[in-house]
């Protein structure tokens, strides 16, 4: 009796799905934009992902009402897949600059530095 032989195929060929490719991640992980709304400015923090991620941020903002008043907020960001979300939003007054940083896990740090809109 001859040896019966089996070959073990990944299930992504018998499926006929097409074999995943690594998508680039972007240079920057998230956008912050500052938008004028009456007498303060909002901060809006947007994802630009294309794949789902989990990291963490760091908003540090230096208040314009008193000289060396610093205000820091830390947490950590989900991003779906493809959609642009919005982690973190600020009502802020009379701040002289922010800076925000975003890690995503396994990646090195991205700053970028916000100034009031007016």
């Amino acid at each position: 009796m001859g040896a019966m032989r089996w070959m073990i195929l990944p299930l992504a060929i018998l499926s006929g799905a097409t074999p995943m490719h690594a998508k680039p991640m972007p240079a920057r992980p998230v956008e912050a934009v500052l938008t004028p709304q009456g007498d303060m400015d909002v901060l809006t923090v947007r994802g630009l992902s294309p794949v789902a991620v989990t990291g963490s941020y760091a908003l540090r903002v230096l208040s314009g009402a008193h000289a060396g008043n610093q205000a820091v907020q830390r947490g950590r960001v989900h991003l779906a897949a493809n959609q642009p979300a919005t982690f973190v939003t600020l009502r802020l007054t009379r701040f002289k600059s922010a800076e925000l940083t975003v890690q995503i896990d396994g990646q090195p740090g991205y700053d970028q530095r916000v100034t009031p809109a007016r």
